[in-house]
């Protein structure tokens, strides 16, 4: 679970810095991001 929090706020941050240069990428890791804060709110739920 920790894992999975540290990630989505990673991918957040990243995907923040990547809107720089490109939007397709910033909604990829922001995808990303949403993904694996959706497992870890499953995960916190069981």
């Amino acid at each position: 679970m920790v894992q999975e929090a540290r990630s989505g706020k990673q991918k957040i941050t990243e995907g923040s810095k990547a809107s720089v240069t490109s939007t397709e990428m910033e909604l990829k890791l922001t995808n990303v991001a949403r993904a694996s804060l959706e497992e870890l709110l499953i995960d916190y739920q069981d």
